[in-house]
């Protein structure tokens, strides 16, 4: 007999004895009996990580020491440690066993530590909530990562970022990873530009790790198309007096190209104007200062999608709804599709809401809307968003008539028997939270999905109100 099905002979006949002894006990607290018959049922097989993570800030302000979570498993388990700005940026990941890890940001600011506790059964993630980092005095910067895809479509070209700060003796990492999670190249260059190849078809991202020594910093690129031709998008239209990150990523573009000499800014200024002017003019296209899909794919080197016709969306100033008292549900009725926003890449898709009393649970209304929902998180398949646990909730924004309304997204598909539409290439469901919406499990307000609207909110193109 297996050392596997010896621990599981010796559980069940533990909690069999138990039962026995404790019948009385049992009678009066059916729910513990419910409880241990679950456990005999599923073999006693389920993961169990501590409530909470210990942790301290160290002595200097400028690292987190994370002992590693108490846990229980038939099998060996992998534990991920994954720092979070107050911004949604993913600043570090990695993997250790280590009785103490440290974590440094690199930077001033509120960080959040999760820890995810993975075995072969399933996975559960701690965390040690928004905490401060003040101790830089002198902090590791870097700057936004420039790149761009190659004429033949085969190669990303990668420019050394700029960094400040820290030690002032800098290595720089390259990482190339495929929509898996695999790394398909990783090498070290302190070269102005380097050129990444993959060799084969597929989505891929470059990241860089920037490090002195002490601390590190990562930034990377979005996920290219590598197939021999321009990688697919999708664009809002940009005029002046527009703002936000979609404009910030147009200002930067034009800034890195030579068109524009101001500082980054999120707002669309008569200077962005001008240049966008200067770049159209450049490329042969009318110069009409305002940035349409055609003078975004040709400043970004990329093609729209296929049938791309009714993807355009309209934005009006931000609006947070209450999902409960604020009438969403009403201009969002169950059975009605309406199109959603991505903030982070500015992907458009549309959205039916299936069901869902708590909050939409909604489905992508056709598989050309599966395909642009993967591509969003940057993977190839819906079951990929599971694999690689891809739960943080994302900002959106909603246009419903002339109303705009900051959203939150879940984006891990489940739920598969309430799956509606069968021919869309996603089983199951996906859920979008609204001011005081509430989990179905847990029946509470998710203070993740409520900072995910707040972020929207304040980074709609048409501003807020």
């Amino acid at each position: 007999m297996s050392t596997r099905c010896q621990r599981k002979l010796i559980r069940t006949l533990a909690l069999l004895a138990c039962v026995i002894i404790a019948g009385a006990a049992f009678a009066e607290s059916p729910s513990l009996l419910d409880e241990l018959l679950r456990d005999l049922e599923e073999g006693g097989e389920k993961l169990w990580v501590e409530d909470s993570l210990t942790w301290e800030l160290s002595a200097d302000g400028k690292s987190f020491f994370i002992d590693r979570p108490a846990c229980w498993s038939n099998a060996e388990v992998s534990i991920a440690y994954n720092l979070y700005s107050a911004e949604g940026a993913a600043i570090n990941y990695f993997y250790s066993d280590a009785a103490r890890v440290a974590v440094s940001p690199g930077d001033n600011g509120l960080y959040n530590v999760f820890v995810t506790v993975t075995d072969p059964w399933g996975q559960e993630t701690r965390n040690i909530g928004w905490q401060r980092i003040s101790g830089y005095s002198n902090p590791l910067s870097v700057g936004q990562l420039s790149w761009s895809l190659s004429d033949d479509g085969k190669s990303l070209f990668i420019d050394r970022p700029a960094v400040s700060g820290g030690s002032g003796v800098y290595t720089y990492a390259y990482n190339l990873y495929n929509t898996s999670g695999q790394a398909v190249n990783y090498f070290y260059s302190s070269d102005r530009r380097v050129a990444v190849t993959p060799g084969q078809y597929g989505r891929y991202a470059v990241f860089v790790v920037v490090s002195d020594g002490s601390a590190s910093r990562q930034v990377n690129t979005a996920w290219m198309t590598i197939d021999g031709s321009r990688p697919y998008a999708t664009y809002t239209t940009l005029a002046r007096g527009d703002s936000g990150d979609a404009v910030k990523k147009l200002v930067t573009a034009l800034k890195e190209q030579g068109y524009y000499t101001g500082a980054i800014t999120s707002n669309f200024t008569s200077a962005v104007e001008k240049a966008v002017i200067k770049f159209q003019q450049t490329v042969g296209l009318n110069p009409t200062g305002v940035a349409d899909a055609a003078t975004q794919h040709a400043l970004f080197g990329t093609q729209p999608y296929p049938n791309n016709d009714n993807y355009d969306m309209t934005f009006y100033p931000a609006e947070k709804i209450d999902w409960f008292t604020g009438g969403i549900q009403e201009l969002w009725p169950r059975g009605a599709s309406v199109k959603v926003y991505d903030v982070y890449t500015g992907t458009v898709w549309w959205a039916k809401r299936s069901a869902g009393g708590n909050h939409a649970d909604v489905e992508p209304l056709t598989k050309e809307d599966t395909a642009r929902y993967c591509a969003m998180y940057g993977v190839s398949t819906p079951q990929e968003i599971e694999d690689r646990n891809l739960w943080q909730r994302r900002p959106s924004l909603v246009t419903i008539g002339q109303r705009t309304f900051a959203c939150s997204l879940y984006g891990i598909p489940h739920n598969p028997d309430g799956d509606t539409l069968p021919n869309n290439g996603m089983t199951g469901q996906v859920c979008i939270h609204f001011t005081n919406s509430r989990t179905h499990g847990t029946n509470v307000v998710n203070q993740d999905h409520q900072n995910a609207i707040e972020y929207a909110w304040n980074h709609c193109p048409a501003g807020k109100k």
